[in-house]
């Protein structure tokens, strides 16, 4: 699912590809929702990003999730106790490994999307993280009024 670069590997992917693959191209609303929803794993094969939504989606809907070994999907999927669903970046051996483990075992995927999905409603859920941002505020505003208040005194 995504958009991918219209470039001679991509065209080569596509034309090597089995009859099982479905490159889906870019989906929204209800059809990403049902792919989401419907996907026995969701994989990531990321070099570099930031903390990725899609992952987080992925992670909240059940969808069991194998990362690249970049940080953002090490926090993430350590966070959850699924760490070990991590592959090296370029790792194609490892990548189908880990696969391999989610899609051949019902009990052990759906134990490791349980985990996941525990693991974003406990600490990326948005009261959790409005709460968060909240306390922050109140610290730097509280410390900021010490250091005003410890300024005057000073003077």
């Amino acid at each position: 699912v995504g958009e991918g670069p219209d470039n001679d590997w991509m065209k080569q992917l596509k034309a090597s590809a089995g009859d099982g693959v479905v490159f889906a191209g870019h989906r929204t609303g209800h059809a990403l929702e049902t792919l989401f929803r419907t996907a026995s794993a969701y994989v990531t094969t990321s070099e570099l990003e930031g903390l990725p939504s899609s992952v987080l989606e992925a992670m909240e809907r059940r969808s069991c999730v194998v990362a690249s070994d970049i940080p953002p999907h090490r926090l993430l999927l350590d966070g959850a106790g699924t760490g070990d669903l991590i592959f090296p970046v370029g790792d194609v051996d490892a990548l189908c490994q880990r696969l391999a483990r989610v899609l051949d075992d019902d009990a052990s995927r759906d134990a490791y999307a349980d985990q996941q999905r525990a693991h974003v409603r406990a600490d990326y859920a948005w009261d959790v993280l409005a709460e968060r941002v909240s306390d922050f505020y109140r610290d730097v505003v509280s410390s900021r009024k010490q250091a005003i208040s410890s300024a005057s005194q000073g003077v």
